[in-house]
């Protein structure tokens, strides 16, 4: 395969010696026509100077030219293969993340649901613990409530038997 520079100096000298040939032609100046066939001497002075100029002028403007590009060229693919390996290690690394990210999602979710089913068993038994305790509470409200009702019921009927004694007392004006 030929190289890049191969390919650019091949094609300069073909085309600069096409040029300098100068095929002949024919030129239309009046009725007939004119001949124009090249000066021998001419196109091999030309050559020659052609000739010579390759040397020098691949050597001191092609070669360089053509290094300069071929160097760029590959900096730029360089650049590119690590542009390339970059962005898939970025690709891979967000993937990695939204895995990981997925998981602890989920392992959290799981989490809450147990924290949560526990809640709800501690405020089940906190509620019955309370209804418990209220009931108690309540009974031991009506049995006090209770006690002092009889022991009110029990303080006024004597109360009113008295009062009854004393107002039959008073009534009949003697002691009973």
């Amino acid at each position: 395969m030929r190289t890049r520079k191969e390919v650019i100096l091949r094609s300069l000298v073909i085309v600069t010696a096409l040029s300098l040939l100068g095929f002949p032609a024919r030129a239309l100046a009046g009725g007939d026509g004119l001949n124009l066939i090249p000066n021998l001497t001419l196109l091999v002075a030309n050559l020659t100077v052609l000739g010579l100029l390759i040397y020098p002028t691949q050597r001191w403007l092609l070669a360089p030219l053509v290094r300069v590009l071929v160097e760029r060229e590959q900096r730029t693919a360089g650049a590119l293969e690590r542009a390339e390996s970059t962005h898939a290690e970025a690709v891979r690394m967000r993937e990695e993340l939204e895995r990981e990210l997925l998981r602890a999602r989920t392992e959290a979710q799981a989490h809450r649901s147990v924290i949560l089913g526990e809640a709800e068993v501690e405020e089940r038994r906190i509620l019955e613990e309370a209804r418990t305790d209220s009931a108690r509470a309540l009974e031991a409200v009506r049995s006090s409530v209770e006690g002092e009702l009889a022991e009110a019921r029990r303080t006024l009927q004597s109360d009113a038997q008295e009062l009854s004694r004393a107002a039959a007392a008073r009534i009949l004006g003697r002691a009973l």
